[in-house]
């Protein structure tokens, strides 16, 4: 005697009409998420500047590091030379400075000692100085000789100059502004 019938296959479920193709995942974004206009921190100090800074800083033979600070960064006067570049920033009772020169000298004459880097500034060797109130860092990075200073009109009664802390963590905000050459 035959068996039942073989079971029919079931209906197949309905498709969506046709409409625009589905997305792709992409494998990596081509922008971070994030407001549409969002800045990197670089850009949001370079837009801060004056055109005469940013003229100075294109003209800049070393890479130009300024405050991550948008209020500091955008009261830079910016000065260049053959193999230099310098900021001078005056900010309400203190005045900060960065100077970065390439090919400094790294031999000293025997009886100049410079001061021994005891310290680390954005991941390198660096000494930390007062002289006379005036705080200062200074380091190597990428071939390129910097110093930042801090000098405050009261600077034995101002924190940011009594002891190295403030120059050391400007010194770490730096942003680079400026190409490297």
């Amino acid at each position: 005697m035959p068996g039942p019938p073989p079971a029919s296959p079931p209906a197949p479920a309905a498709l969506p009409p046709p409409s625009a193709p589905a997305p792709v995942a992409s494998a990596r974004p081509s922008k971070p998420p994030g407001p549409p206009s969002a800045l990197t921190a670089e850009e949001s100090v370079r837009a801060a500047l004056t055109s005469t800074a940013r003229a100075e800083i294109a003209r800049s033979p070393v890479a130009a590091l300024l405050p991550r600070d948008i209020e500091l960064a955008s009261a830079a006067v910016v000065t260049t030379g053959a193999k230099w570049y310098a900021a001078s920033i005056r900010h309400g009772d203190r005045t900060i400075s960065i100077h970065a020169t390439v090919g400094a000298a790294h031999d000293p004459p025997p009886d100049v000692r410079p001061p021994p880097r005891r310290h680390r500034v954005r991941g390198f060797l660096a000494s930390v100085t007062q002289n006379e109130g005036i705080q200062s860092v200074a380091w190597e990075e990428g071939g390129v000789s910097y110093v930042v200073e801090v000098e405050c009109f009261q600077p034995f009664e101002d924190e940011r100059c009594k002891n190295d802390d403030y120059v050391r963590g400007l010194a770490e905000s730096l942003v680079r502004v400026g190409a490297d050459r």
